[in-house]
């Protein structure tokens, strides 16, 4: 059973960059459609053909974006489980957080100049499948390090363990596409990490470790994050 948890964490992560891709280019449709639109409306031309040309570059898209069963069996089920998030799942609130940074990473100057308390606010919708596995597709802004704000979409599994009655610990992964101004200039990138939780009846305290990825000694990294969901 632990290998399919681990199989889905794999699937997780390819399903994320899959659907996100999808997203990313509805988006950019849209404001193309948008712009083509605009043009069309001082050309004067006719409302019908401005409604055919929203038709051609929509419907590829979002007929892709429905479609799981021409996914392979190995992301066909992360596939459905997120569209069963999205039509059936509960809502969940995010509130963020807090950003807790190495202190053997971080000079003690530099961590003065950096922001821990990450506020911020996210929506999620979940579902649980058969196994008792939490399946969501969310999104979140929060102030990130430098005191601007961080965009993140994506798709979060876990599994839990019951410790009591009432509480639960979870362990998973988290597939996102995040957005911030000092890495790539606020392009969207794929990126993926362990997520851990604590829930109390409709209380759940995640929590995730983004690791240091340069070898330079003033990179980034080594910074432990938490938010707190809601689900109502």
């Amino acid at each position: 059973m632990r290998f399919a948890y681990a199989m889905n964490v794999i699937s997780a992560f390819k399903y994320c960059t899959w659907i996100s891709t999808v997203a990313l280019w509805t988006a950019a449709l849209s404001r193309a459609r948008l712009r083509a639109e605009r043009r069309c409306a001082n050309t004067r031309t006719s409302t019908r053909a401005r409604h055919m040309l929203a038709a051609i570059l929509m419907t590829p898209t979002f007929a892709v974006a429905m479609d799981c069963g021409m996914l392979h069996d190995f992301l066909a089920s992360p596939c459905r489980q997120s569209v069963a998030a999205w039509d059936e799942g509960r809502n969940e609130l995010y509130v963020s957080g807090y950003a807790y940074h190495a202190r053997q990473t971080y000079a003690a100057d530099r961590i003065r100049e950096l922001n821990e308390y990450a506020w911020g606010l996210g929506f999620a919708r979940s579902v649980e499948d058969t196994d008792g596995d939490t399946h969501s597709i969310y999104a979140l802004i929060f102030r990130e390090s430098h005191f601007k704000y961080q965009k993140v979409v994506g798709y979060q599994w876990q599994t839990y363990w019951h410790i009591s009655e009432h509480w639960k610990a979870g362990a998973g992964l988290s597939a996102f596409f995040f957005s911030r101004s000092d890495v790539a200039n606020n392009l969207p990138l794929p990126f993926a990490l362990p997520a851990v939780s604590l829930r109390y009846r409709r209380v759940t305290l995640y929590g995730t470790f983004i690791p240091k990825v340069s070898a330079n000694p003033g990179g980034n990294g080594n910074v432990a994050y938490v938010f707190g969901g809601v689900r109502f």
